[in-house]
């Protein structure tokens, strides 16, 4: 009798108890209020997998849903590192959804252009985050890279180039550092009166109120990975708009990219082999595959560099800092010191894509 009567006493205290490990949190844009039924939906188990449109499964998963005639995009985030979900779990550190919500709101703040926000939900089990996403409104906006894909070989795609330049400037001029500036995070519209407009996308991970220097600029810029060409192109506009030398800012900005390529090769490289320790190695893997097309890549950085300061790829002077990509032999890095043979304009035949 004593067992069950305990029990009775302790229920609210153990369902209270139940209700903190066991919590669902959604915190909605008060504009999109009318969608917190299906926001609730969402949390429950296997609703995101059902309906709506893929628009990219890798690590993390986005789908475009509509909703009371409402085009919504959600955004699942995959599961992080153990470490990670720990400090996530103790509320050290804001989920990556939280995030990419508050972050939303404060680049629109500084006027700088991204998907509205709708919401974020984290779902919570003993105390242990299990899932979060991100909802935001459609848009209608176009992926820049295929702009950067065709530069040298359509004309019309410059004033893009020029006015995306324009935009990475405010951004830096504003104190926004976006620590994954990939060229996909990047859309573009025509805005009606002759220009573009742009968006940034994936925001979780950002800063503001940072003052960034030039090479920290430099090193921001390092990560669009779009063609070497276009990449070429933006160091020069966004010089002029900086009232930096653009022959300088070109072959610095060059230099810092091929040390980060080289660096992420061989990072992912000491990877794959700790995930291959006790598995036999047969045939051409996935790794070597990728090795392969990561030198052709910095090859691409390389052949624009030679070609926008007018050296032939074979009588460039070499230096032992850097390896030639597909050779082995040392490679590239010191051409402007040691030739002090200034730019000539970049060369339509150089089109390798980085």
């Amino acid at each position: 009798m004593l067992c069950p009567l305990l029990y009775r006493k302790a229920q609210p205290i153990l369902s209270s108890y139940d209700n903190i490990i066991n919590m669902i949190r959604i915190k909605t844009n008060p504009k999109y209020s009318h969608l917190e039924p299906y926001l609730r939906q969402l949390t429950l188990e296997g609703a995101f997998n059902e309906g709506g449109e893929i628009l990219y499964d890798k690590r993390n998963i986005v789908k475009l849903f509509e909703v009371n005639g409402t085009r919504i995009v959600v955004k699942r985030f995959g599961a992080p590192s153990y470490f990670n979900l720990l400090i996530y779990s103790a509320s050290i550190r804001k989920s990556k959804a939280e995030r990419a919500f508050r972050n939303a709101i404060r680049l629109r703040q500084l006027d700088i252009n991204t998907p509205e926000e709708i919401a974020f939900v984290e779902i919570r089990k003993r105390g242990i985050l299990q899932d979060c996403y991100f909802v935001s409104a459609y848009s209608d906006y176009h992926p820049v890279r295929p702009v950067t894909e065709h530069f040298t070989h359509n004309l019309e795609t410059r004033p893009i180039l020029d006015m995306l330049a324009g935009f990475l400037y405010k951004m830096h001029q504003t104190g926004i550092h976006h620590k994954d500036l990939h060229i996909g995070n990047i859309l573009y519209k025509e805005n009606g009166s002759g220009g573009y407009d742009f968006q940034i996308i994936d925001t979780n991970r950002m800063k503001f109120g940072v003052f960034l220097t030039q090479q920290q600029r430099l090193i921001n810029l390092q990560r669009l990975s779009c063609s070497a060409a276009a990449y070429i192109y933006i160091l020069e506009q966004y010089a002029r708009l900086a009232h930096i030398d653009p022959e300088y800012l070109q072959l610095k900005g060059s230099f810092t990219r091929l040390t980060y390529e080289f660096h992420r090769y061989y990072r992912h490289k000491l990877k794959s082999r700790l995930r291959k320790i006790g598995r036999d190695d047969v045939g051409l893997t996935h790794e070597t595959a990728h090795g392969f097309h990561h030198f052709r890549r910095l090859r691409g950085i390389e052949r624009a560099v030679v070609a926008q300061h007018g050296i032939h790829h074979r009588d460039a002077p070499r230096s032992p800092e850097f390896p030639d990509a597909a050779s082995g032999q040392p490679g590239l890095i010191r051409t402007a010191q040691k030739t002090g043979i200034h730019g000539v304009e970049l060369q339509s035949e150089s089109r390798p894509v980085i």
